[in-house]
């Protein structure tokens, strides 16, 4: 009954009243520890976690135990501390890996090659999220380009998760000064963002400014500067004058 109810009320009310009521009646039924009762108690967690309401959810994870969404929590309410040490007691690829994004440097790169290890022996589906993991720190252009080569396959060449990767390639190769290669990578990245995402979005201007990036090495200055203001009046617009991607993309506006 207590599901039929949330089921209906779903879109109408905060459902937090009737997951509590459904969890105490399988107390009663059950026992404080029973399987049914912990399913239940996870449901609960996860609509306050899908609604954001991280302290609210807290109390419940401490009940259940497990490390990860008891970490997620603690980092969603700024303790970095307490949720590195709730990963740590996770050995699974996702602990590891947001455990990894708490710490630096080499650690850091460590961590996400554990991760990336873990990932491809259990064939898991976030493998090419985690090359890009290792491929961030560590500027290995082979990495990248396994991930992008698994991304197409397993979503489409037109996913915005492969304009992500694509990005991510083509600022590598600006790095090294090969930038012939950089910006048809750029482009496509851009191209894919814009149709799904639309120009107004702020994934859409990372890849125009990107993509600015690239064209003024290659002393287009009339094209780098359009995109640098496409970027610079989403960024105002979504995220304020005072966010550094705004500031940034204002300094190389002003370095024309």
């Amino acid at each position: 009954m207590i599901a039929a109810l949330i089921l209906a009320f779903q879109f109408t009310r905060d459902l937090l009243p009737l997951y509590e009521e459904s969890v105490a009646r399988l107390v009663r039924e059950h026992g404080d520890t029973a399987a049914p009762v912990v399913d239940r108690m996870r449901d609960l967690t996860g609509y306050l976690v899908r609604n954001r309401r991280f302290a609210e959810a807290e109390p419940w994870l401490r009940r259940i135990g497990d490390p990860e969404p008891l970490g997620d929590a603690a980092s969603a309410l700024g303790r970095p501390a307490e949720a590195a040490a709730h990963y740590q007691r996770c050995a699974t690829a996702s602990c590891i890996a947001k455990l990894a994004a708490l710490s630096e440097g080499e650690r850091a790169l460590a961590l996400y090659r554990k991760a990336l290890a873990l990932e491809e022996a259990s064939g898991g589906a976030k493998l090419a999220v985690r090359l890009n993991d290792v491929a961030l720190l560590s500027r290995e252009e082979p990495l990248f380009r396994r991930a992008l080569a698994l991304q197409e396959k397993a979503l489409g060449p037109r996913h915005p998760e492969v304009a992500t990767t694509l990005n991510n390639l083509a600022s590598l190769l600006l790095e090294k000064d090969r930038v012939a290669e950089a910006e048809p990578l750029a482009r496509r990245a851009h191209s894919i963002l814009a149709a799904a995402l639309g120009r107004r979005n702020v994934r859409t201007a990372v890849s125009a400014s990107n993509l600015a990036d690239i064209l003024r090495a290659s002393r287009r200055e009339r094209e780098s500067i359009a995109l640098y203001r496409q970027a610079l009046e989403v960024f105002t617009e979504s995220l304020g004058s005072d966010h550094p991607w705004t500031r940034e993309a204002a300094a190389a506006l002003a370095a024309k």
